[in-house]
């Protein structure tokens, strides 16, 4: 779905664990490349296969 290192496409999933990624600035810092798009979809596939809301 989009073209990074494995290490940074892990960090959605470390971070929505830890309920840090709906925090503005981690999500500016950390994933500015990523359009709101982007983010969102990867917030709703965190959703869906860990039952996160």
């Amino acid at each position: 779905m989009i073209d990074m290192p494995e290490w940074l496409a892990n960090l959605p999933s470390r971070f929505l664990h830890q309920m840090v990624a709906t925090c503005r600035t981690a999500r500016e810092k950390e994933f500015g490349a990523l359009t709101n798009d982007e983010a969102g979809r990867i917030e709703a596939i965190y959703a869906q296969n860990f039952g996160a809301d």
